[in-house]
């Protein structure tokens, strides 16, 4: 039987001790997140699980540039990143992107016009991933946008996006 862990690690070790024997004997792959609630990124307590364990473990935890990842990587030794707020804020991340360029905005539109998102979710991911791209002041009026429609008229106006087609 196939089972993966997926955990959380506090600031403490103690944490990562305790559930490396159940994740060495019983898991086929370990997800840990650096993070618990609001304290700073673990990473010794990952890299404590990791030592102790033959199965491949995934880090996660305040990813936001390839640098980062690679940081981890190389303090835990760990099989893997993940990345989710990083990759809200900027899609292209792992393409070496340090913000999202407007070809990934153009991309993110062309693909929810194929698969249509909620307009609300639609908006929420856009203002995450332009943060870069627009002021604070273009970026209230993008969210003024009442529909999707708006929506592109507004970023083929203002980031000069490729309209979807």
């Amino acid at each position: 039987m196939k089972i993966s862990v997926l955990t959380s690690v506090g600031s403490l070790c103690t944490h990562a001790t305790v559930s490396s024997p159940f994740v060495a004997s019983s898991a086929t792959t370990a997800l840990i997140y650096a993070i618990h609630r609001c304290t700073p990124p673990s990473l010794s307590a990952i890299k404590l699980v990791k030592n102790h364990t033959s199965v491949p473990v995934l880090a996660n935890g305040d990813v936001f540039s390839l640098s980062d990842v690679h940081k981890i990587i190389e303090e835990t030794g760990v099989d893997g990143v993940m990345a989710a707020r990083g990759l809200l804020e900027n899609p292209a991340l792992f393409a070496g992107y340090t913000s999202t360029p407007t070809e990934a905005v153009t991309n993110f539109m062309n693909n929810a016009m194929r698969c249509p998102l909620p307009h609300k979710l639609l908006l929420h991911h856009l203002s995450e991933m332009t943060g870069t791209l627009l002021t604070k002041k273009e970026r209230a009026k993008m969210m003024d946008c009442r529909d999707t429609i708006a929506l592109i008229d507004w970023l083929d106006e203002n980031i000069g996006i490729q309209r979807p087609i």
